[in-house]
C-alpha cells in the first residue's frame, strides 16, 4: 500500500488523517470515509454495497470512485486529491521495485511518517 499525505488547498487545516491518500498494487485509490460526509454514515454505507475499505490511523478509508458517486457533495475534494495523488506517484514512483519501500509507517516519537506528501 502506498501512502500519501495531500497538502491542503491554501487555508485549508484539514488533519493529516483526512487528507490521506492509500493506493493499492491495483491501483485503487482510497481516501478517508469523513471527507464524503460524517465519517460513521459513509462507513455504514459501503456494507451495504460490500465495498473494501482500510482502517488505518483510527479512521475508515473508502475507495474513492465510490465515494463520489454515494456522496456526491464530495466529488471536487475527491478530483483534488487524486490528482496529487498521480502526481506524487509520477514524482516518487521510478519503478515498479519502489512498491517495496513501502512497508512501515512508524516515525520518531511516535509521529506517523508518510512516504510522501503532495500538492
Amino acid at each position: 500500500m502506498l501512502w500519501f499525505c495531500v497538502h491542503g488547498p491554501s487555508g485549508t487545516k484539514a488533519p493529516a488523517w483526512k487528507r490521506s491518500i492509500a493506493i493499492n498494487r491495483q491501483g485503487t485509490v482510497f481516501v478517508a470515509a469523513a471527507v464524503g460526509g460524517k465519517e460513521k454514515d459513509v462507513s455504514v454505507s459501503t456494507l451495504n454495497d460490500r465495498t473494501p475499505v482500510l482502517v488505518c490511523f483510527d479512521h475508515v478509508y473508502v475507495p474513492v470512485v465510490w465515494l463520489a458517486e454515494h456522496f456526491p457533495i464530495s466529488k471536487g475534494q475527491c478530483h483534488y486529491m487524486v490528482a496529487a495523488a498521480l502526481s506524487g506517484i509520477r514524482k516518487t514512483l521510478a519503478c515498479r521495485e519502489e512498491w517495496a519501500r513501502v512497508s512501515c509507517f512508524s516515525g520518531q516519537n511516535g509521529k506517523t511518517s508518510y512516504l510522501g506528501f503532495v500538492s
